[in-house]
């Protein structure tokens, strides 16, 4: 009995040892999972992005909390899916991931993301360049589009459905589904119990 209870903890702790050098691995610059000059052009798209303003991002966080590759992981794990990552996130839709889609790229894009840039410059890129629908490529065209205003002049409710359709364009389409996100920030606002303007 002693013998077996040695071999499987010994076993338990190779495998782990054996994951953690593997995920060092993924997230390393020996795995060429993509495209050298894609990665490297989509690194310096990322480095050019300007900043959304504040005001959006307070939006968003307050609605979708902003964390880190492994925080979002650690969600997964914990059935807990209520925080973004904006690296993650946007190797959705880079350039880089071309051919090579499968769940688990996005994950080892957004560890190599993290390295050279904030969460804050990955989301600036990201917001700018997401499909809001209609052939409105990124948060500035679809705040004219849908509200006739500049990002900066919107109120709290528009953001929130700007927000909302980062989560799911189709879904929370203010043109189609107006009801549905009016529930779902009344909910919102309900959570935080908070006034917004």
């Amino acid at each position: 009995m002693k013998k077996l209870l040695r071999f499987l903890v010994k076993t338990v702790i190779l495998i782990l040892i054996l994951g953690f050098l593997f995920v060092q691995y993924l997230k390393s610059d020996l795995n060429k999972t993509f495209d050298e000059k894609q990665l490297d052009d989509l690194k310096t798209e990322i480095g050019k992005a300007e900043s959304i303003p504040s005001e959006f991002i307070e939006v968003f966080n307050k609605i979708n909390p902003i964390t880190n590759t492994n925080g979002v992981l650690y969600d997964a794990i914990t059935e807990n899916r209520n925080r973004e990552c904006p690296c993650v996130d946007l190797a959705l839709i880079a350039p880089v991931n071309g051919k090579n889609r499968y769940t688990g790229n996005r994950y080892i894009l957004g560890w190599k993301l993290e390295k050279e840039f904030t969460q804050e410059q990955c989301f600036n890129y990201y917001v700018r360049n997401y499909d809001f629908l209609y052939d409105n490529d990124g948060i500035f065209e679809a705040s004219e589009y849908y509200f006739n205003k500049q990002l900066s002049e919107l109120d709290f409710d528009q953001m929130a459905t700007l927000t909302l359709m980062l989560k799911n364009a189709s879904l929370y389409n203010p043109k189609r589904n107006a009801e549905l996100i009016k529930k779902r920030i009344a909910e919102i606002k309900t959570n935080h119990n908070t006034v917004y303007n």
